[in-house]
């Protein structure tokens, strides 16, 4: 037993790196309930086990999720397409630096709202109205989930039309292109393009022969004026 080697015994230390990078990849999903939900379901299990422990996390991941789950989800959400479409905007805004002139979001005059989101700055500051509608999230449509997320929008309002479905948007959204996003997922939605179709006109027939007498062939080829008081 005393001519056994022993290996020497090497030690690692394990930490954790916050990073800015989402962890769900969300052009793998087509419905935006699904990430919505997904989201949600990771973001209270991490919570969870960072609080408790693995044992209570398994046990929570039974149980159906609430309202402050799902708005905490769509923050994020949002929060991490904002991250992947205006990062230096974001990069500059956290340093407490103004954005590049040539942004395409400089003449929103966006800035960070305590949850970290990317807001636009307007007119209605000071109205009564809620903050968020006075400061609109700003949104890009080439994410995929915020494509994903319009489209939701359209079918929750019965597949509105397309002025409509903007007016619904911008109400507490600030979507880039919006107009050219929603005609895209029109066009590939079936219930949308059967809504917004056209009624086929039928073929004009010839009016028929005593409509044209032969000694008055056309309307008002024998006409008359009145003419009273000074112009008589």
């Amino acid at each position: 037993m005393d001519e056994i080697a022993t290996a020497p015994v090497q030690a690692f230390q394990a930490s954790t790196v916050k990073t800015e990078q989402s962890f769900i990849d969300y052009s793998r999903f087509s419905k935006w309930t699904r990430i919505l939900r997904t989201t949600a379901y990771v973001m209270r299990a991490a919570r969870t086990f960072e609080d408790k422990g693995l044992h209570s996390c398994n046990e929570s991941a039974t149980t159906e999720l609430a309202g402050n789950n799902m708005i905490a989800a769509k923050n994020f959400i949002f929060k991490q397409t904002q991250r992947d479409s205006f990062k230096p905007e974001v990069n500059a805004l956290t340093q407490n630096k103004r954005i590049n002139t040539t942004s395409r979001i400089q003449h929103l005059s966006p800035f960070l709202d305590e949850d970290g989101l990317l807001r636009a700055r307007g007119s209605l500051e000071k109205s009564q109205l809620d903050y968020c509608i006075k400061h609109p999230i700003i949104l890009d449509g080439n994410n995929p989930a915020v494509h994903l997320f319009i489209g939701q929008t359209l079918k929750y309002n019965q597949h509105s039309p397309r002025q409509l479905s903007k007016n619904i948007l911008q109400n507490e959204y600030w979507n880039l292109c919006v107009r050219a996003h929603i005609d895209k997922i029109m066009k590939n939605c079936y219930d949308c393009r059967r809504q917004q179709a056209t009624g086929l006109q039928p073929e004009l027939a010839s009016l028929p022969a005593f409509r044209f007498p032969e000694d008055k062939p056309f309307p008002f080829q024998q006409t008359g004026l009145d003419l009273f008081g000074p112009f008589a």
